[in-house]
């Protein structure tokens, strides 16, 4: 009896969160173990379905997931899934970076501990913006650590100050940082330049077309031209003028003679 719907072709139920079978979504929440699988951040996945069971640390059901390098479909809340791809860690960073906590000893209630010193790898990004999310063997969970406390040297080290620890891990993520930045500049530069090349050559065709109307319909300034050289033929006729007089001097005196 309770597969009679299904036999009857009853719509099944929407999936959590509005998303259908064989949509293609991205992976948000941090490096986790998924089921046996290591899940990284940003990594793509199919729907698969509904989740079989709840989240054993929510409750909250989700949807059954299939990445391309797990061998089963994986549980996953719809919170940690989305249709755009996250956006890129803080500072340049990546995902299985090493980094060392240099903040103050921390207790958590679930048993989680952070010690100065401590090696880490990057999982994802923090809650807590900036910062990032921090897995650290022995803890259940990663913790989201502010930027400030994070660096790539080992601040135990006798031979390396903290100072001039810090200042590396500065410098390292400056140039990081830096190489996004002129990236990016390039891309405006190319924008900018289009821009200008198509400003440029719409100005031509304007002044093109305006050319050509002149030339058809005559501007004020080609009439005056025009009639400035009609009058210049009389101004300059001396040889002329002297020629009319002569003869009308020898006419006067043929007048004279009669």
């Amino acid at each position: 009896p309770s597969n009679l719907p299904a036999l009857c072709g009853a719509p099944a139920p929407p999936l959590p969160g509005g998303y259908v079978s064989g949509e293609r979504l991205y992976f948000t929440g941090p490096k986790q173990l998924v089921s046996g699988y290591m899940v990284n951040y940003g990594e793509v996945g199919v729907v698969a379905g509904p989740s079989s069971e709840p989240c054993p640390t929510t409750a909250r059901t989700g949807l059954k997931m299939k990445f391309a390098n797990a061998e089963e479909t994986l549980n996953c809340i719809v919170e940690v899934l989305s249709r755009e791809p996250p956006l890129p860690l803080p500072d340049g960073h990546c995902t299985g970076e090493q980094l060392y906590f240099t903040g103050l000893n921390i207790s958590y209630p679930d048993g989680d501990r952070l010690v100065f010193g401590a090696r880490g790898t990057v999982v994802g990004p923090s809650k807590d913006e900036p910062g990032l999310a921090v897995y650290f063997p022995g803890n259940k969970e990663p913790i989201n650590i502010g930027l400030e406390f994070l660096t790539f040297d080992d601040p135990t080290d006798d031979a390396v100050e903290p100072s001039a620890a810090r200042l590396r891990a500065r410098r390292a993520l400056a140039a990081r940082k830096g190489a996004q930045d002129r990236m990016a500049g390039a891309s405006r530069a190319e924008g900018e330049a289009e821009a200008e090349r198509r400003q440029r050559l719409a100005d031509e065709l304007l002044e093109a077309e305006a050319e050509a109307k002149s030339k058809a319909a005559g501007t004020p300034r080609a009439q005056e031209g025009k009639k400035k050289r009609t009058k210049k033929p009389k101004k300059d006729r001396p040889k002329g003028g002297a020629a009319v007089s002569e003869a009308a001097a020898a006419d006067s005196e043929d007048e004279g003679r009669w």
